[in-house]
């Protein structure tokens, strides 16, 4: 097998999540050493990941994605973080310059019959 095609092969390893069980009964997932696999599959084998180990994997691929994402997009960085941080600054200068609310002057009860009529009483 030639270079070019070991190398295609062990991209589509890579990305199909595969897990490489080498003679010593070592694993490799995606290029990292794990002995934890080791009782998955004989030497020489290929199995592919399943359960909380697949999980896990793509968890992993998620934040390894998002943060070279983010390392690449630098002022993406700064704008989620700067925007929000205005905007609560901007509420804060708000709330702290309003005048104090005050409460307003309690009302008086006022039964006068000029207002409301002659009051019926059931009570006679």
């Amino acid at each position: 097998m030639g270079q070019a095609a070991a190398a295609k092969e062990h991209e589509l390893e890579q990305q199909n999540g595969i897990i490489q069980v080498g003679n010593n009964g070592h694993t490799k997932v995606n290029g990292l050493d794990n002995v934890k696999f080791a009782e998955k599959a004989a030497p020489g084998k290929q199995v592919k990941n399943s359960g909380l180990t697949l999980v896990w994997q793509q968890l992993w691929a998620m934040m390894v994605k998002k943060s070279l994402y983010s390392i690449r997009n630098r002022g993406l960085i700064l704008a989620q973080t700067l925007i929000p941080i205005g905007f609560l600054l901007i509420t804060l200068i708000v709330i702290k310059t309003q005048p104090p609310l005050s409460t307003p002057p309690a009302l008086e009860l006022n039964l006068e019959v000029r207002y409301y009529g002659q009051l019926a009483s059931s009570v006679a």
